[in-house]
């Protein structure tokens, strides 16, 4: 799902590695999360949680 104004192909890609102690607690979150906003995904709320982290700052 887009949810910012940036076409999909001008998007930078960036790997993420986690442990997989890590992979299981955010999937669980994402699942939550996609109980009332079925497009939800792991990129949305990583990009979700970068983006508020740079607010604040």
């Amino acid at each position: 799902m887009n949810t910012t104004d940036s076409v999909t192909y001008e998007k930078i890609m960036i790997p993420l590695r986690l442990p997989p102690e890590l992979y299981k607690e955010l999937i669980i979150k994402v699942t939550e999360q996609k109980m009332s906003n079925r497009g939800y995904s792991i990129n949305q709320y990583v990009t979700n949680l970068i983006y508020e982290d740079l607010k604040k700052k």
